[in-house]
């Protein structure tokens, strides 16, 4: 829930919005060397001449432009899937339960793969792999978290199960 306070995209900013000055900025805060602020200027330059206006969804979720944008829509899921774990006991429905995890469950699916391909585009050079490897770790210890709190001495008992479910969610 964090990303739109993220700064945008050096290539989103030049590509999408034209902005061509801010992303070179940018790219100079990000990168540092300038040397490479140019070479990737330039490979932006070359991919904006190449842009098309349409975009299908493959390309949507896979060309770096798009991963910004794609994240946001992708955290819409995991809202929805939410709400559908924790209207389950309001509505006596395990199969609200179950369209609610499934729907959360694909919400893992995108955002594990698009996360790290967003941060690896925003850091640094010399420092991508250490943000690639932070993302993994903070899955894993929201997991943990999930897992502790799910303990009968926390909110493991009957009456608090849709909250565990909202709280995994919302990590």
């Amino acid at each position: 829930m964090s990303l739109p306070f993220c700064p945008e995209s050096p290539r989103y900013l030049f590509i999408n919005r034209g902005k061509e000055k801010e992303a070179e900025a940018a790219l100079r805060r990000l990168r540092g060397n300038p040397e490479m602020v140019m070479k990737e200027m330039e490979e932006m330059r070359e991919e904006a001449a190449h842009s098309e206006t349409g975009v299908t969804v493959r390309e949507f979720l896979r060309k770096r432009r798009y991963r910004r944008n794609a994240i946001l829509i992708v955290n819409a899921l995991s809202m929805v899937g939410a709400s559908l774990m924790f209207m389950s006991k309001v509505t006596a429905s395990f199969e609200v339960l179950i369209v609610g995890r499934l729907i959360f469950g694909l919400f893992c699916g995108l955002v594990m793969s698009l996360n790290p391909l967003y941060i690896q585009g925003v850091s640094p050079t010399n420092l991508r792999d250490a943000f690639a490897t932070l993302n993994q770790v903070s899955f894993a210890s929201g997991i943990l978290l999930g897992m502790v709190v799910g303990l009968e001495t926390v909110l493991g008992m009957e009456k608090y199960w849709s909250l565990i479910l909202v709280q995994r969610s919302s990590i």
